[in-house]
């Protein structure tokens, strides 16, 4: 799921559940170890490789997660003067040197409407924790001190103490919708959080039959909250804070961390209360606080407004700077509580310049053919300007809309379905190249392709804008075969002929250990003691058509331990006789397809001739030749990535992720089934240097529905030992990831039950290991490729936490030292708990997709970075819960905790990798 950029935290290297708990609600059962072969370096403690949490700063582990709890819980009753009457929860924790920092809120209730929010530090001293909440002095005297590995020196800037306060318009503000809409003014000041009840810090406006677009006040840092939904902070430059609640959480545009502008699109107006309180209909909760505390809204000026309190809550008036107009709080929607938003700032400010975007583009060219046959490609091109401050680099990329969909263009060369292509590094100023390829779909028709622009995990480009720049192209149907004539019968209505004397000879499938390529016979030139025997033709008796293409195609199988090099050539017969031609060298046994193309500029040719010649060198004894083809158009005639396949798309997919072309060369047979056990499909690849010996494998017994698991391409070495093993009848079984470098610098390849390991040296025999097996007391997780749960999988591992909290961002689970995709990767999560009987709630938060079974029975689903809360009432048993998740392109979080009700004690699960 990519509707829109994830945006990485400043802050937010742990993406935290906050959940109340009390550990004795879960009893777990008898603990067993996890097993993990001997022979390999153990796992870090999320069983992923060590080399992927060197990332970030230590998380926080017992006990100093309890102390930490309870020191911040301590340090917001001190500073409330009195325990608070809601919940208190954390998030964004980070810890490095003895020091923390990280969010604590308290949710709105019935006489507090809003939440109220705080950044916390926190230092370790011989006696335990020691917190500093963001509105006391001592979080600016550790401001000073705290490391920049726990909050960047940029977010320590932003929260030290501001000049005092220099009027009523010195916080800047702009009405918080957008310039030249109208809202109404729904509720006075009125109490906006837990610091002080007689404080009225808040106003309430609605959009009524408006857009509802809630827009920044001004700019700043904006914070989101996992555990505290509907409701957005924004920390301004200069001390001031704003905060936004009741905004629909479906709507949030930014994301936690994220710097903003004044006038930033945040959300939609609600009447949604995720974070306690209520709401009578949609409106923005919209309040005001300095350098952490609530400042009073009676007298502050807002988009040239002044506001001020009435006699009771919600009560109040809006007065406009410029000429006086009254408008008072009302919750009806009338002209006499109507404001308009002109633009203005505070006072009477002026806004300001928006800022150049940091990521934008201007269009100067693009070149492409408008009309296609259908399944050809053709090389395309854009160019684009950067007139961003931006530099663009391999984040950069095009992509064809619609979005979150297989285009029909797509072509195995993109970065993904839609994802197409980079321009590299491109600086401000410069030109970025898009070359991409299209593969025309096989409908014919008028198609319209249109492009966007977007840095991958920071922002959609500003320009140009989507479908700017566009590709009208028509289809056209393929042409139909010209003539397919096989070795099967070389003397049919255009037999092939030699110079010199040639012994051609027809065999069946299985002559001298070979087996014909289409399951046909074939023809051998032997040349025993006749050296003149150099070359072989056909003449085929078709006038071909000005304008078009002509294609042809043979396959040679060569002699063992025989190298040569010869020619295809197409010939057009009659008038100036052009011609193709394409040198090729038959270098080792097996099959090898060349093929060369013909276009045809005039008219007047009587026919074509397809031929085979050695210039320096007779054919040679035994060189073998099965299926000759010659068609019209440009399309490849070679074996294809999948041929013989149901899934040449799955095939063509495995075949391009490994970087075929360089490493593994040409396909040498069709797809064909093989193994007995366990039957999959394989296509044999010619290889090239350590990829010699290459194949793909399908796993097509359990494809369904079909696509959904991904071929894999296995070579080098780890193939030799694969296939010496038994391959897929052997106990590894099928295949589930390409051969990759794990984390100790091995070569490895995984399979369904387990996976080899070799060293890079070679010098050592590879050692296979079983996949671990269910445990209590851990979360027992496999890993697939794609979204087919029911096929071997991936990657297995152990993970010991009590709670599920990953947020892997944009990388691959084990950062791709586990053979796990970043993108269209799925998991699967076991755990057996015993549960003390009471009432419990869930949590869970997926993105893309999760779906939480208890017992085998569905519970709950959360999906597109959504929250999702259930309560159910458990006697005292034995649960299992088992979670699925599912992610296809972009960040990826998973989350799932539960709480028992009657208890009040704060965890916090640590989040992995």
């Amino acid at each position: 799921m990519f509707h829109r950029p994830k945006f990485r935290h400043l802050v937010r290297l742990l993406t935290l559940i906050v959940f109340t708990l009390v550990l004795a609600s879960v009893t777990p059962l008898t603990s067993v170890d996890a097993h993990l072969p001997g022979a390999v370096t153990a796992p870090s403690r999320s069983g992923l490789p060590n080399a992927g949490e060197a990332q970030f700063t230590t998380p926080l582990e017992p006990p100093n997660t309890t102390e930490l709890v309870d020191a911040v819980e301590a340090a917001v009753t001190r500073f409330l003067g009195q325990p608070p009457t809601a919940a208190v929860m954390m998030e964004d924790i980070v810890s490095d040197a003895g020091w923390a920092a990280g969010s604590v809120l308290i949710t709105a209730s019935a006489t507090r409407p809003g939440p109220t929010a705080w950044v916390f530090l926190a230092r370790q001293q011989a006696t335990g924790w020691s917190v500093a909440l963001e509105p006391e002095p001592q979080f600016q005297t550790w401001l000073a001190e705290v490391p920049a590995s726990v909050m960047s020196e940029d977010l320590q800037a932003l929260f030290r103490i501001a000049p005092s306060l220099a009027g009523n318009g010195a916080a800047q503000l702009s009405l918080p919708w957008a310039t030249g809409e109208s809202w109404y003014f729904t509720g006075g000041p009125h109490v906006g959080g837990f610091v002080n009840p007689q404080l009225w810090n808040a106003i309430d406006f609605s959009a009524g039959t408006g857009s509802g677009n809630i827009h920044a006040a001004r700019e700043g840092v904006a914070y989101t909250y996992t555990t505290c939904p509907n409701f957005i902070r924004v920390v301004h430059s200069d001390g001031w804070r704003t905060t936004y609640y009741h905004v629909a959480q479906s709507s949030i545009s930014i994301r936690n961390g994220q710097t903003i502008q004044r006038g930033t699109y945040l959300g939609k107006t609600s009447a949604e209360f995720g974070c306690g309180g209520g709401a009578d209909g949609p409106h923005v909760h919209f309040s005001l606080e300095f350098n952490g505390q609530s400042v009073a809204f009676d007298g502050v000026d807002v988009g040239g407004w002044t506001v001020a309190n009435g006699g009771a809550a919600y009560q109040g008036t809006m007065t406009r700077i410029q000429d006086g107009s009254v408008r008072s709080a009302s919750i009806y929607l009338t002209a006499g509580n109507h404001i308009y938003n002109d633009g203005t700032i505070g006072s009477g400010t002026t806004p300001p310049p928006p800022p150049p975007p940091t990521y934008s583009g201007e269009f100067v060219s693009q070149a492409f053919q408008p009309q296609m046959v259908a399944g050809s490609t053709q090389q395309v091109q854009v160019q684009v300007r950067n007139t961003g401050t931006g530099a663009w680099d391999a984040n950069t990329k095009i992509y064809a809309l619609p979005l979150d969909q297989n285009h029909p263009f797509y072509d195995p060369s993109w970065l993904g379905p839609y994802r197409i292509a980079s321009p590299g590094v491109v600086q401000p100023g410069a030109i970025g190249v898009f070359q991409f390829t299209l593969r025309a779909p096989a409908t014919p028709g008028s198609y319209r392709i249109e492009f966007g622009f977007v840095q991958e995990g920071s922002a959609w480009f500003s320009a140009p804008a989507n479908g700017a720049v566009f590709f009208p192209i028509t289809v056209t149907a393929a042409s139909a075969t010209l003539q397919n004539n096989s070795f099967e019968d070389p003397a049919g209505p255009a037999p092939w002929q030699w110079h010199g004397s040639c012994n051609m000879t027809t065999y069946e499938s299985g002559t001298y250990g070979v087996t014909a390529f289409h399951g046909t016979r074939f023809l051998a030139t032997n040349r025993g003691e006749q050296p003149e025997c150099t070359s072989f033709y056909q003449d085929i008796p078709y006038a071909p058509t000005p304008g078009a293409t002509y294609t042809f195609a043979l396959m040679i199988h060569a002699p063992p331990g025989i190298t040569r090099t010869g020619t295809l050539a197409l010939w057009a017969m009659g008038g100036e006789q052009p011609n193709a031609s394409r040198t090729f060298t038959v270098s080792q046994q097996g099959w090898m397809c060349h093929e060369v193309s013909l276009p045809i500029q005039q008219s007047g040719h009587t026919g074509l001739r397809a031929e085979v010649y050695f210039p320096n060198e007779a054919i040679g004894v035994d060189t073998l030749f099965d299926y000759a083809l010659v068609q019209e158009g440009i399309a490849s005639l070679c074996p294809a990535v999948g041929s013989g396949s149901s899934r040449p798309g799955v095939f063509a997919a495995a075949y391009e992720r490994n970087r075929a072309s360089a490493t593994l060369g040409s396909p040498m047979t069709g797809a064909f089934w093989g193994g007995e056990a366990n039957p999959v499909v394989m296509q044999w690849l010619t290889g090239a240097g350590d990829s010699r010996h290459a194949m793909i494998f399908h796993d097509e017994v359990r494809d369904q529905p079909a696509g959904s698991v991904p071929a894999y391409v296995l070579h080098g070495p780890l193939f030799t030992e694969y296939w010496r093993r038994g391959h897929v009848d052997a106990w590894l079984g099928a295949p589930t990831s390409d051969v990759f470098t794990n984390a100790q610098g091995q070569f490895q390849a995984n399979f369904t039950h387990g996976y080899l390991v070799l060293e890079p040296q070679l010098d050592q025999p590879a050692q296979a290991y079983a996949w671990p097996t269910p445990a209590t007391e851990h979360w027992y997780v496999r890993y697939f490729n794609g979204m087919n749960r029911q096929a071997g999988p991936t990657w297995v591992e152990h993970v010991s936490d009590t709670w599920v909290a990953h947020n892997w961002e944009f990388e691959a689970p084990g950062n791709g030292q586990v053979g796990v995709w970043d993108d269209g990767f799925s998991s699967e999560w076991t755990r057996t708990v015993t549960l003390v009987g009471g009432e419990y709630e869930f949590f869970a938060y997926g993105d893309d997709r999760v779906q939480v079974f208890l017992n085998d029975e569905p519970l709950m689903s959360a999906a597109y970075l959504e929250a999702r809360r259930l309560r159910r009432t458990l006697p005292t048993g034995v649960y299992t819960f088992r979670l699925e998740h599912e992610e296809d392109e972009g960040g990826a979080q998973l989350q799932f905790a539960w709480m028992r009700l009657t208890t009040s004690r704060v965890y916090l699960p640590v989040v992995r990798r």
